[in-house]
């Protein structure tokens, strides 16, 4: 039997975080000739738009004036995808419709609430995080610290943080963190570019707080605490990193 390196075959690969296989892993497909479309990036290079809801001193769709800020910025959303004060829901009985049992069955709901919160990465309107400094960088690290550890929970030793946001919007401060315990997932992302949908090209990105969490980190999580109790307390991503980086085989 031949032997040959992984990156040279067909295979699939175990993903310990799902527990579950990836389908398929080829290197032959990166031998394909690519002649599709290709993306021009272009650049005002403006450092202050008047016309961006998020650069500093102008006024956001409802009304609320930005500060002068010189790094970070986070406020509340002005249009937050789940709010606090959702309210109850109940699947409507419709006792004479002979599908009820089945559609009581799939077409289940549930109410979800939570925060979500606009964190400006840096004043500059043409600024990608590439372009900023360790330090800049660095602010935008604590400002995420600064939010998760708002709304650990009461008893939490990590709640207070000792990290400070350059720019607070004053709603973000004052408002009581209520329901806390409800609150059981934060998300932290951005959308780059006009091209996957993102509707202010401002460096910025969105944290979510919300009342549920979704399937695929929940089984992650998951898959982390089993990991540590089976091996000592060690951690998954580490362990898993250290053997790329000893082995050389996947990493691109």
């Amino acid at each position: 039997m031949v032997v040959t390196k992984l990156n040279d075959i067909a295979h699939r690969r175990f993903n310990p975080l799902s527990d579950s296989w990836v389908l398929l892993v080829s290197p032959h497909k990166l031998k394909r000739p690519r002649q599709g479309q290709k993306e021009v990036v272009t650049s005002s290079g403006r450092a202050h738009d008047p016309e961006c809801y998020l650069c500093p001193r102008n006024f956001r769709a409802k009304g609320d004036r930005n500060p002068n800020y010189t790094g970070t910025f986070i406020f509340e959303s002005d249009f937050n995808i789940v709010r606090m004060d959702e309210g109850e829901y109940e699947e409507e009985v419709r006792k004479e419709d002979p599908m009820h049992g089945i559609a009581f069955e799939l077409l289940r709901a549930q109410p979800v609430i939570g925060r979500c919160y606009v964190l400006t990465y840096s004043p500059n309107h043409h600024y990608k995080m590439s372009n900023m400094t360790r330090q800049e960088v660095l602010g935008i690290v604590e400002a995420w610290t600064r939010v998760y550890a708002k709304h650990l929970c009461l008893n939490n030793p990590l709640r207070i943080s000792s990290t400070k946001i350059e720019s607070l919007d004053p709603k973000f401060e004052d408002a009581p963190c209520l329901n806390i315990a409800d609150l059981k997932y934060m998300q932290i992302f951005d959308n780059n570019g006009e091209i996957v949908g993102c509707s202010n090209l401002h460096p910025h990105g969105q944290i979510w707080i919300t009342s549920s969490m979704p399937d695929e980190p929940r089984v992650e999580s998951a898959q982390m605490c089993k990991y540590r109790q089976e091996h000592g307390g060690r951690h998954l991503l580490g362990d898993y990193v250290q053997l790329e980086l000893d082995r050389e085989e996947r990493i691109v």
